[in-house]
């Protein structure tokens, strides 16, 4: 296939697999949001605090046992059964080994957070890695072969399943344990119907050279994701440790509205964009042009879901979790800014990534968690509050560094830079004037859920009318966009 007609394909697949990423993603996001809402009036917030210190310690040992291998099979331009049949055999490994490491280490976690039930929390969530052992070489196949749709369904089936069994053990009383039974549950039907998508089945087929080979790029992969890691969950341990559970709660649940626009369309972006990019990590032009396109519409999606978090948080966290919450609404607000600095940042991940690069990256992180640590002791004394400005202020700087980065590495000149962030930034500023008119002139005069549906929709209206004026043919991208 000739090269122009070759970045075309790709281009197309591309726009394909984000299309049915994002129709997953609005349908996990209404059903995360309707779970979380139940899940906020059934539970109290120690109940969020014991559960996301859990989690920290389990997302750990994950971080660690992939080894980065997951990345250097999408990354890597050759792939032979070798490579899939060898890092099954290790993870399978590292799995065991992990697994019985938390049975022996959790009742010195639950000492140290003073929190009996972890010991119990921690050993049953073990269970996880061995379910992730078998989901990762299908997942990793469906994500090379760019085949999104498919992971889209499944996806979207077994953000229902968690939703299910987590809000059915909530209602009967089972508290944190709920979060427990319902990421098994999700996890176990995902692995399953992964593992039947695709037509790889594991051997015993072993290579050390094979583990080498992706070794020497994953290792990196594995120590930036370690350190991002520890940068994303260090708030959670020194909050936990020092100010207890129930301030743990209010910043769980903060954290996780600014994380779930992340988590949902940026780094699904970046899960459809990295295996697109790294085809054409030889080709500077049409890399460059396919790149500029990610930073722009990612900075028109999601510059006005932060800017409507900051500006009607205290409607939103009274009408939909209630008056118990409201110590989340100027911690909720000081991390917009951590969220769209994160979901910026994952632009700048996509581009090491690709590129062959995550030293870079890696390095920017550790920086980021050598600074992160004494600061985030010192905002304590000031609560909940001063540690979100902390977290807040950080990401945000060291996001400007990541950026400056990637566009020595692409290169981008500042101007390009500049156009890529023009019209997201002018519309963004139509929607903040809209809704501060809004809040001054007939904020007193409505209840609270109808002032809060009435300026979002009007802010969205006054977005998309500017929108429009500075980029006509938006429109004719996002019909192409549904009709891929």
């Amino acid at each position: 296939m000739p090269k122009e007609k070759k970045i075309q394909h790709l281009q197309e697949q591309s726009v394909r697999g984000l299309k049915w990423v994002g129709i997953a993603e609005i349908l996990i996001r209404i059903i995360q949001f309707g779970t979380t809402i139940v899940l906020a009036r059934l539970l109290i917030p120690q109940d969020f605090g014991i559960i996301s210190i859990a989690l920290i310690f389990s997302q750990l040992v994950f971080v660690l046992f992939d080894l980065g291998f997951s990345s250097a099979l999408v990354q890597r331009k050759e792939l032979s059964s070798l490579h899939l049949s060898s890092t099954f055999g290790v993870l399978f490994l590292l799995a065991s080994i992990f697994s019985i490491l938390i049975f022996f280490l959790s009742p010195i976690v639950a000492n140290y957070f003073k929190q009996e039930i972890l010991t119990n929390i921690l050993r049953v969530l073990s269970l996880l890695f061995f379910i992730y052992s078998v989901s990762s070489i299908p997942k990793v196949l469906l994500m090379r072969e760019l085949q999104f749709k498919k992971l889209a369904v499944l996806e979207s089936q077994t953000i229902l399943v968690y939703s299910i069994v987590t809000v059915f053990f909530a209602w009967n009383g089972y508290g944190p344990w709920c979060f427990v039974y319902g990421s098994l549950a999700e996890q176990s039907v995902f692995a399953i119907l992964l593992f039947y998508s695709v037509k790889w089945r594991p051997s015993l087929d072993f290579s050390s050279q094979a583990i080498k080979d992706l070794f020497g790029f994953g290792w990196t992969v594995m120590g930036t994701r370690l350190i991002s890691f520890l940068n994303t969950n260090l708030p959670y341990v020194i909050i936990g440790r020092i100010l207890g559970a129930t301030p743990l709660g209010y910043y769980s649940l903060s954290y996780q509205l600014v994380d779930f626009p992340v988590q949902r369309i940026s780094k699904n972006v970046l899960k459809v964009m990295f295996p697109a990019l790294s085809k054409i990590q030889d080709e500077e032009k049409q890399y460059r042009e396919l790149y500029n396109q990610i930073l722009y519409h990612l900075a028109l999606i999601t510059f006005p879901i932060f800017a409507g978090i900051l500006l009607f948080a205290p409607e939103f966290i009274k009408v939909f979790y209630g008056d118990k919450w409201i110590p989340v609404i100027r911690p909720l607000q000081w991390l917009t800014i951590a969220g769209i600095s994160r979901s910026l940042w994952t632009t700048t991940s996509v581009v090491f990534l690709s590129k062959g690069r995550p030293k870079t990256e890696f390095k920017i992180n550790l920086i980021y968690f050598l600074v992160l640590l004494p600061l985030l002791l010192f905002s304590t004394d000031y609560g909940i509050e001063g540690v979100t400005i902390c977290i807040s202020s950080l990401l945000f700087f060291f996001y400007c560094i990541a950026f400056f980065m990637t566009s020595r590495i692409i290169p981008l000149s500042f101007r390009e830079i500049l156009q890529s962030f023009k019209i997201p930034f002018v519309a963004l500023i139509a929607f903040i004037l809209t809704g501060v008119l809004g809040r001054l002139f007939i904020a007193q005069q409505l209840s609270q859920i109808v002032f809060l549906l009435a300026i979002l929709i009007s802010c969205l209206v006054v977005y998309a009318i500017v929108l429009l004026r500075y980029d006509a043919g938006i429109i004719k991208r996002i019909f192409r966009f549904i009709n891929a």
